[in-house]
């Protein structure tokens, strides 16, 4: 009688026993180390392996730091200046993030496309701007825009056209947080309002 009530309770306890180990295994903090003071962090699938890559962009240099998730090894692409905004997206449709800067000081955008390496240069936008890409339109790939806070309007430059068109969302102070919120394949136009802790959508 003990020992089968020893069984029933060993029963009863290896699943919970078990599953703290896989909590705990799943649980764990991870780490690598690659950048210094003053980067900025630039995550994204470079690989294309469908996993995120970790990365920083050295404004110093302007130069590139990549770990490659398929591979462990670690890349750099001089890229860029100091003053320069990265700005991560996929404006080539191959499934990789794509080396892009947006430069406040003459409003340019300068893409380097994984799939063709060809390097890409958009004007679009003011010093003052914020850059918001996103994939404003139907064919899934990132659009360069901007919100300028002066006015609280949207321009994109919508890749399958090449079209410029506008939406005015926001007031001075707002942040940009465009997204897919619904169920659309498309971006959202959005803001976020500090003063009043209010998110504002536009459902594109």
């Amino acid at each position: 009688m003990k020992i089968g009530c020893k069984l029933f309770m060993f029963a009863l306890t290896l699943p919970l026993f078990l599953g703290i180990l896989n909590f705990k295994a799943q649980a764990q903090v991870t780490t690598r180390k690659l950048g210094v003071a003053g980067d900025i962090p630039v995550p994204g699938n470079y690989d294309k392996d469908g996993r995120t890559d970790i990365a920083v962009w050295r404004p110093s240099n302007g130069t590139w730091y990549v770990i490659n998730s398929s591979t462990g090894q670690t890349v750099t692409k001089k890229w860029g200046v100091n003053g320069d905004i990265p700005i991560l997206g996929d404006y080539d449709y191959d499934s990789r993030t794509d080396f892009a800067l947006w430069r406040p000081s003459n409003g340019t955008w300068y893409v380097i496309n994984s799939y063709t390496r060809q390097v890409v240069i958009r004007k679009l936008g003011v010093n003052g701007d914020v850059p918001a890409p996103g994939k404003y339109d139907d064919d899934t790939r990132a659009d360069f825009a901007v919100w300028r806070p002066s006015n609280g309007t949207w321009y994109i430059i919508n890749s399958s056209t090449g079209q410029v068109v506008t939406r005015k969302l926001g007031v001075n102070g707002d942040i940009p947080v465009p997204a897919i919120y619904n169920f659309s394949i498309k971006s959202d136009f959005a803001v976020w309002r500090p003063s009043n802790g209010t998110w504002y959508i536009l459902r594109n």
